[in-house]
């Protein structure tokens, strides 16, 4: 199915983007208490904020795809890793996906 170096661009992803997903399940958490308490003053429905946050977070993850190898300065080390780039692609879409 997948190569190990694929296995490990998706590691590594799922590594680096987790603060993410706990920082968007904190905040639907948040929302939904507020919603809960406060349902005159809330006039969003759950559907539509579960959809909004997750386009944040496609959003959030597509630009940390790539923008956070060039930031950590590890673009230079995965160019010199011995795999194909399409295997570096696979992993970081498809994890992204």
């Amino acid at each position: 199915m997948f190569t190990p170096a694929v296995q490990r661009i998706v590691w590594k992803e799922f590594r680096a983007q987790r603060a993410i997903w706990i920082g968007i399940a904190f905040e639907l958490v948040i929302l939904q208490l507020v919603r809960a308490f406060s349902p005159d003053r809330f006039p969003i429905n759950l559907v539509s904020l579960a959809c909004v946050l997750t386009g944040i977070f496609a959003m959030t993850s597509s630009a940390l795809l790539f923008a956070g190898e060039s930031e950590a300065q590890t673009d230079g080390f995965l160019r010199q890793l011995p795999f194909r780039s399409r295997d570096l692609l696979l992993g970081k879409l498809g994890f992204n996906i």
